[in-house]
């Protein structure tokens, strides 16, 4: 199957608003599993849709982010907990 990766955390308006997208991406697009990657304190794994589509829905921890602030050339420099990196790790190491 088939994942879209999801960054929730590259948003200026909060993880809240890509969430609500990618809840209905999951309700819409059975065909494909879905990776949520940002700060999972800040959004409800309680979810209908996340408790009933768990078998195509990844969940993966990410606290911090870059900045509009932060140098390009700097950006993948010792910072692998950010949500960017989280998800550029997880498309480098799918199979398909």
């Amino acid at each position: 199957m088939k994942k879209i990766v999801i960054d929730l955390m590259g948003s200026d308006l909060g993880e809240s608003e890509i969430f609500e997208g990618a809840l209905l991406s999951i309700e819409k697009m059975p065909q494909y599993g879905f990776v949520l990657v940002g700060d999972m304190g800040k959004i409800d794994k309680n979810n209908p849709v996340l408790r009933e589509n768990q078998s195509r829905v990844e969940l993966i921890h990410a606290e911090s982010t870059f900045l509009n602030t932060d140098s390009p050339m700097d950006i993948p420099k010792g910072r692998d907990d950010t949500s960017l990196v989280q998800s550029l790790l997880k498309l480098s190491l799918a199979p398909d």
